[in-house]
């Protein structure tokens, strides 16, 4: 299963989600000792970050239900907003997230693309036997499952592909390069879980989110190709934040090396709103209003963005992209030679 961290947009990495980043959230329960040696007593914890391990590079959190009690969750259907993290559910384990799929919590262990150093924990709306029927029956699938049990954790292997079952309607995917890791966790005979990695103690404080992003040591010397004041400039640690309710409630924190790299960035991103601001396809289309209420702030080596919409706004917006969209599908028919509704000719 290539399970490695998809592109929305051009670059790499965490920041990089594109809308369907709109999609994550953080859902945290006490650890109960997912460390320890020895056969458990009772049932495995129900939170997903104790069954991935620590030394993350960056980690991903989505809250499907949250999404789907979200009064949009109609409109973003409808849109078809496509995540590529999810769409690797659909096709390499026949999980649909729309309807099955619970909660997503992605880990990445490593800054490059290719090294397949990725950890999926997926927490649905089935049966244990469900679950295990749709992952053999799943689609694109090549091959037979090599199934074992391990301290009462089912264990499937094929290929480079890793599965495991937790009770709790839970199920890992990984592959060979992490598994040595994984199986530990999950069975839980040893190893120390994500959930007590030092670095993401930020995380404690997103539980309330519909969408998460925690990412450490980013490097942004990639941009400094284009941008010669982010050469050497390494984010400490990075996190995102979206609330979806009615309202919209998105917060960005980068904590730098020092406030010189922090006052470097904050000009870049002071910089790169007002130019999107002044965009003339942003004004003709009306997303400026939108840009207006994006803050960017600095305090000591720490950069923070902020953007609240009021339900009237994403109301308006959700009109926008529709309007938006449905302009890009009548470009794309017209290029093709396809006559044109009348609506879509409007």
């Amino acid at each position: 299963m290539n399970l490695h961290p998809r592109r929305i947009s051009g670059t790499h990495g965490p920041w990089r989600c594109g809308l369907a980043a709109a999609l994550f959230s953080i859902v945290l329960l006490s650890a109960c000792g997912a460390g320890q040696r020895g056969k458990p007593e009772g049932p495995r914890d129900a939170d997903l970050l104790t069954l991935a391990p620590s030394g993350v590079y960056w980690v991903g959190i989505l809250d499907i239900d949250s999404l789907r009690a979200s009064p949009w969750w109609a409109r973003m259907k409808e849109l078809s907003l496509e995540n590529e993290e999810l769409q690797t559910l659909k096709d390499k384990a026949g999980l649909d997230p729309e309807q099955e799929v619970s909660r997503v919590v992605i880990a990445n262990y490593s800054p490059k693309a290719g090294d397949k150093k990725i950890v999926v924990t997926v927490k649905g709306k089935w049966t244990l036997d469900k679950i295990k029927e749709t992952v053999r029956n799943g689609t694109n699938q090549k091959g037979a499952w090599k199934e074992r049990v391990e301290e009462g954790i089912a264990i499937w292997e094929r290929g480079e592909d890793v599965a495991m079952f937790v009770p709790d309607s839970t199920v890992v995917f990984t592959n060979t390069t992490m598994s040595g890791k994984v199986i530990p966790l999950v069975t839980k005979m040893e190893g120390e879980p994500l959930r007590r990695d030092s670095a993401f103690a930020e995380v404690e404080k997103l539980k309330d989110a519909t969408f998460a992003v925690v990412g450490k040591n980013i490097d942004l010397e990639p941009l400094g190709a284009y941008i010669p004041t982010l050469r050497n400039v390494l984010i400490d640690l990075l996190t995102i934040k979206f609330r979806l309710t009615t309202t919209l409630d998105a917060d960005l924190k980068a904590v730098m090396k020092d406030e010189k790299q922090a006052t470097q960035v904050e000009k870049v991103m002071q910089v790169a709103l007002e130019k999107s601001r002044n965009q003339p396809v942003v004004r003709l289309l009306g997303f400026d209003q939108f840009l207006d209420a994006v803050t960017i702030s600095r305090s000591a080596n720490t950069v923070q963005g902020k953007l609240v919409l009021t339900e009237a706004q994403l109301k308006d917006l959700f009109t926008l992209v529709e309007r938006f969209k449905g302009m890009q599908e009548a470009l794309e028919k017209s290029q093709q030679g396809a006559p044109l509704t009348p609506q879509e000719g409007q």
